[in-house]
Order: structure tokens, then C-alpha cells, then sequence
């Protein structure tokens, strides 16, 4: 053991530092650790790809139940009844889009693996087109685009997916005969000098609000404000697919007052093609 004794390092004066003992090969401790993390890296890659599997066989079930029973029942289905199935077989190809975006946020440490397709995306229409898919829930969802929005370059179906997520936990949590407001507008990227503008969705709830304590939390893995349902994972899988498109989300909420969440992503203007991050 040896002395700490620096000058002007008076918090550090009378302890201890412990030095590596004789004899020891850090090169040999180093690569035991290296073999360590590379078995369990493995073990985590075989039990994504078994995730992934087994979230997706029961969707391709479904899918494929769906048309057997249209083959079975060809001629004798009614309008209303074939509304039935569409709606049964557009449920499906969400769920399957989730999965597959659950298994692409399972991947985000493997680059080599990760492959995303990008699409020029009309937010304002998909924003629309998400909160037609609520008008049974009986909350009114009012959506207000401030100026000229421009297409973005992003996946789709990720932004989608963060799109149905955040705004199905505003009608969950909210009050029901409240409006869902939906703001869309650019500003300037506040968080250097730039000048580039980034894309904003804010997206509130008239609710029964987050406690501050609790406002951090809703990002983690299987936590749930309440039992209203879910598993726990919606804003997680939001948050990660955001990061993989160069975006962002946060949290305000005040209790009795409701929850505002604001999604940040890159924007990209035509006029320049070039992506803001």
C-alpha cells in the first residue's frame, strides 16, 4: 500500500491507493475478461433472435388464419363482416411492425446488423392518419400544424410506431371527453449555434398528470404509472427508436393539470437535402 501525499490534495491526504502486486499480468487479466464479455454477448444474441422469433410466429398465424378463413368463407361474408377482418388483419401488420421494431431496438449495439430504410415521410398526414385510427376511443384529438412542414427523411413505420404509442398513452391517461392536442412547427436546434431547425410533435393530455418524482421513470423497461394495461415497454421502444432516427423525447407533466410529451426529430428540408442532427 503507499501513501497518497500530493501537495494541495488535502481531500486526498491519509488515504490509501492500492497498487497492483507483483507478479501480476494485467495483459493475461484483460484478455480473460475479453473472452468473459464475448460468451456473454453471445448468449445475449442467441436470446434476441429467440425473442424476435417467437414475437413474430403468432402474428404470422394470425395472418395466415385470417386468410384461410376468407377462403373458407368466400361469397358468404358482408360488407360489415369483411370490415371485421380488415381491421383483425391491419392490427396484425402493427403488431408485426412493433415486433420488428422491438428486435431492430434489441440490435442498436450491432451496426453491422442494423439496417434501416428510410422514407420520405409527410409528418402532418401520418400524424392524421394515426389519430383516425382512435376516433372509437371517443376522445377528440385536435392537430395543429403551425406554418409550411416540410417531408422528413426517416423510417416509417419506426416513426409510426412512436406516433401510436404516445399518443395511445394521452388517450389512456388523459380525461376522455378532453381533446388530445397534437402541435406540430419547427424551431431552431437551441443546442448549439448552428442555425438548423429541428421538427417538434408535442403531443398532451388533459389528465391526472406524472408526479415529478415519477417523470423519469416512464422510460424504463416495465414501468407502469398505473394498472391501466400494457406491459410497460411502449415509451421504452419510443425512446429507442428515436434515437436510432437522431430524435428525442420528453417529458412535462404536472399532477391535476395533464402531461405534454414532446417528440424532437431531425429535419430535413428539400430545398437544402440535408439532414439536421
Amino acid at each position: 500500500m503507499r501513501k497518497v501525499e500530493e501537495a494541495g490534495l488535502t481531500d486526498l491526504k491519509d488515504k490509501t491507493l492500492e497498487l497492483p502486486v507483483s507478479g501480476f499480468d494485467a495483459s493475461a487479466r484483460v484478455k480473460e475478461l475479453e473472452a468473459e464479455l464475448s460468451r456473454w454477448k453471445s448468449v445475449f444474441d442467441s436470446s434476441r433472435l429467440l425473442v424476435g422469433h417467437e414475437l413474430i410466429r403468432p402474428v404470422t398465424a394470425i395472418e395466415g388464419y385470417l386468410d384461410l378463413l376468407e377462403s373458407e368463407l368466400k361469397g358468404q361474408l358482408n360488407e360489415k363482416s369483411r370490415g371485421y377482418i380488415e381491421k383483425v388483419r391491419a392490427s396484425a401488420k402493427r403488431l408485426k411492425d412493433i415486433a420488428d421494431s422491438f428486435i431492430q431496438m434489441l440490435m442498436l449495439d450491432r451496426e453491422d446488423e442494423l439496417r434501416i430504410g428510410k422514407d420520405k415521410v409527410n409528418v402532418v398526414e401520418l400524424v392524421r392518419m394515426v389519430a383516425d385510427r382512435y376516433v372509437r376511443s371517443g376522445t377528440p384529438i385536435e392537430i395543429k400544424c403551425t406554418g409550411s412542414i416540410d417531408p422528413i427523411v426517416v423510417p416509417r413505420k419506426y416513426l409510426e410506431v412512436v406516433l401510436e404509442n404516445v399518443i395511445s398513452n394521452a388517450i389512456d391517461h388523459g380525461k376522455s371527453k378532453e381533446p388530445i392536442e397534437v402541435n406540430i412547427y419547427t424551431q431552431e436546434d437551441r443546442r448549439g449555434e448552428n442555425g438548423r431547425q429541428i421538427l417538434m410533435i408535442e403531443i398532451t393530455d388533459r389528465g391526472s398528470g406524472i408526479p415529478e418524482k415519477n417523470v423519469l421513470s416512464v422510460f424504463a423497461p416495465f414501468y407502469k404509472l398505473d394498472e391501466s394495461g400494457g406491459h410497460g415497454l411502449g415509451l421504452t421502444l419510443v425512446k429507442n427508436l428515436l434515437y436510432v432516427m437522431g430524435g428525442n423525447i420528453s417529458i412535462k407533466s404536472r399532477e391535476g393539470e395533464g402531461t405534454t410529451a414532446t417528440i424532437v426529430l431531425p429535419y430535413c428540408s428539400p430545398k437544402s437535402q440535408e439532414m439536421v442532427k
